[in-house]
């Protein structure tokens, strides 16, 4: 059974509409300075490990970002789309995982520049932050 990092990772490029736009280029904390565009890069931004009286709930929780970056604000636009169908509201199983819930929070959108300091274009990068609770 993968991580739940691992799982949401494959839960994204498994879904043809995701997959569609990015193929497999989805990763975790950072994307390879030569990385196609476009791509998304997911982050944890924070946990927490959650107790009651009794001591472990036996859930975790963490929020995530997933980013964007596209070559428009159009592609940025349909993947950020894209990303909500595949994930938003999961409640179930996945990739192997028991009990993960997924709820998207925030969403910001802004123009960075290019990883590759030789490209003239700027990248349309849009987050999106999401809560993950799922099972230890």
């Amino acid at each position: 059974m993968p991580s739940i990092t691992e799982a949401i990772r494959l839960e994204l490029v498994g879904d043809a509409t995701v997959a569609g736009l990015v193929g497999s280029r989805v990763h975790w904390d950072k994307a390879a300075r030569t990385s196609e565009v476009p791509y998304v890069v997911l982050s944890r931004i924070s946990s927490e490990m959650t107790h009651h009286q009794g001591g472990p709930s036996g859930y975790d929780r963490f929020d995530m970002d997933a980013t964007v970056y596209a070559a428009s604000a159009a592609s940025r636009e349909t993947i950020v789309g894209a990303i909500l169908n595949a994930i938003d509201g999961t409640d179930g199983t996945i990739q192997g995982v028991d009990r993960v819930v997924i709820k998207s929070n925030d969403r910001s959108d802004r123009i960075d520049e290019p990883l590759d300091r030789g490209s003239e274009s700027d990248l349309y990068a849009g987050t999106l932050t999401m809560s993950v609770w799922h099972s230890r």
